[in-house]
């Protein structure tokens, strides 16, 4: 497997962090009722789980609580945000609940949930017995008695594929037809052309297939494997028999995948939501960047891993060497002023500012002016997202079993 860096930097804290009338605080739920579990999606969506009476739970959805049930699992949302399900359990049994509807399952487990890339075709799973699983997507069936991976479904929910260990034999199912059988099998995904990329290795050998066929050179090891929303692009970082890596790019306007410099190790490999372009961080004769595609960026022999904002548009990370600053498409912004250790971070392209959490608060920065600001202060939070929709950084905090909606803006 690829080496992963313990990623850690502290930067000093010189400036104090202010109460701003930038941000804005919500109460969601007022603490009549257990809260037990709390979450956000990628878009503008919360969700709870409470306990109205002991071995009940509630499921509360953007502010709409559902009926009282016995048990329930995390809500799914789809990738436009548009759609989610959960199973419940009444009195009577498991129920698939989404946004619209519900209907009953006859099972006695209930297994995953996930959406095409489209969001409009959902599959779900459950168990009867206790090994035969389920599948049902768009009205077929599928059974399973030894799936060891997430479900993939191609971009329109025509296909399926998913990863079978039986006692140890792992194959690749796409389809209802399986791979060979091999040690360790990596699946990336579908592509637009309803093709499955993945990887897989045996005796230490490692090829990148696309459907059944092999699609590149033999590798040591294969990872980061991933593609694209609209599955026009796909990108992987190998390690080569030589024990150099280099980062591949799939993109079928090409005659054939493009290959980076080889370098001494690469990690944190991130694909372009729209674009053939990859960032990545890289280490070759112990100097430290981070590259988009062949450019490199200076970084930190310490650094939290790039991404790219929701449109594309940047490109951001954070790096210490002696100092530390924030890199927006390799413009660099000096940072002095907070402790950014082990944290995600969020990020409004062209904004000039990223969001993280700490403890007990969301804080936003601003790279050019040097300030940061925070809005209340909770016993607890998790990690930032910025919200497209309406145009601001958020998070959730809870304060005495209350929960709330953090959230600050970056100008008044």
């Amino acid at each position: 497997m690829l080496k992963n860096f313990h990623i850690l930097f502290i930067i000093t804290i010189l400036t104090n962090i202010s109460y701003s009338k930038k941000c804005f605080d919500y109460q969601l739920t007022d603490g009549s009722e257990r809260l037990l579990a709390y979450g956000m999606d990628t878009t503008y969506h919360w969700w709870a789980v409470t306990e109205p009476f002991e071995d009940f739970k509630r499921l509360i959805v953007d502010g709409e609580e559902l009926s009282t049930v016995r048990n329930l699992t995390t809500p799914v949302f789809s990738q436009d945000g548009n759609r989610w399900a959960s199973f419940m359990k009444d009195n009577s049994g498991w129920i698939l609940v989404d946004q619209d509807s519900s209907w009953r399952i006859n099972t006695t487990k209930p297994g995953t949930i996930v959406y095409s890339a489209d969001s409009k075709v959902m599959a779900y799973s459950y168990f009867q017995g206790e090994t035969l699983e389920k599948i049902i997507i768009d009205n077929q069936e599928v059974q399973s008695f030894d799936r060891s991976s997430d479900i993939f479904l191609s971009q329109d929910g025509s296909s399926y594929a998913f990863v079978q260990d039986r006692g140890g034999l792992i194959t690749l199912l796409i389809d209802g037809r399986a791979s060979g059988v091999y040690d360790q099998i990596t699946p990336f995904g579908f592509l637009n052309d309803g093709s499955f990329l993945w990887a897989a290795g045996i005796s230490g050998n490692w090829h990148v297939f696309r459907n059944f066929e092999e699609y590149s050179e033999m590798y040591n090891y294969v990872d980061y494997g991933q593609i694209n929303p609209d599955g026009s692009l796909a990108a992987y970082a190998a390690r080569l028999t030589s024990n150099q890596y280099v980062a591949v790019l799939i993109d079928d306007e090409l005659s054939s995948p493009l290959e980076t410099t080889r370098l001494d190790f690469i990690s944190n490999l991130k694909l372009h939501p729209f674009e053939p372009i990859l960032s990545y961080e890289a280490n070759f004769n112990d100097n430290y960047n981070v590259y988009m595609n062949t450019v490199p960026y200076e970084a930190g022999r310490i650094n939290s891993p790039p991404q790219f904002t929701h449109d594309g548009e940047e490109m951001f990370f954070v790096g210490c060497r002696i100092d530390c600053f924030a890199s927006v498409n390799g413009k660099k912004y000096s940072l002095q002023a907070v402790d950014l250790e082990n944290r995600v971070l969020a990020v409004k392209p062209k904004s000039e500012t990223f969001a993280f959490t700490t403890s007990s608060s969301l804080v936003v920065r601003d790279m050019t002016k040097k300030e940061l600001w925070s809005g209340m202060m909770a016993n607890e939070t998790i990690n930032p997202r910025y919200n497209r929709v309406d145009d601001r950084y958020e998070t959730l905090g809870v304060i005495n079993n209350r929960l709330y909606l953090l959230t600050c803006r970056d100008k008044e």
